[in-house]
């Protein structure tokens, strides 16, 4: 049984299964689902601030367990979505530095300061371009969303 299926098993024996998405209950129960991922989300800031490492572990356990609850909560496909998301994430990691290079225009015009990312894992290179105020993933040029329109 995966992670997920677990908290999912663990919700509906708790009382915590999806709803009809034309009752009120249904946001109500998403609502107070997110309540709990901010309260989660708080934990794991404080224990950063100390930079405790086990409460670090434990908040973020405690995290992944309350989005993975709204996300079998909210009652769509969530396999299929994560799945997209993860393909689409991975769009943005390439073997070729010139894709990468060719991104960063666009960004220096929005005054975002960017720089690449090299990596190599097991014998190839792979380039990505990061933010550097924060280090974030950024997208390439051309970058789809994902559409989970048809799974919604």
């Amino acid at each position: 049984m995966t992670p997920y299926e677990r908290i999912a098993l663990w919700n509906q024996k708790a009382g915590k299964s999806p709803v009809s998405l034309k009752d009120e209950a249904y946001w109500v129960l998403l609502e107070n689902q997110t309540q709990r991922i901010e309260e989660e989300l708080r934990e794991l800031r404080k224990a950063l601030k100390k930079r405790n490492l086990a409460k670090l572990l434990d908040a973020g356990c405690d995290l992944d367990v309350v989005v993975s609850g709204l996300n079998y909560i909210c009652g769509l496909e969530y396999k299929s979505a994560i799945e997209r998301v993860l393909d689409n994430n991975e769009l943005k990691v390439v073997k070729d530095r010139q894709l990468v290079e060719d991104s960063i225009e666009p960004y220096r015009q929005k005054g975002i300061e960017t720089k690449i990312v090299e990596v190599t894992l097991d014998g190839e290179s792979y380039y990505s371009l990061h933010r550097v105020e924060d280090d974030k993933i950024l997208k390439l040029n051309n970058h789809t969303k994902v559409d989970l329109s048809d799974i919604v």
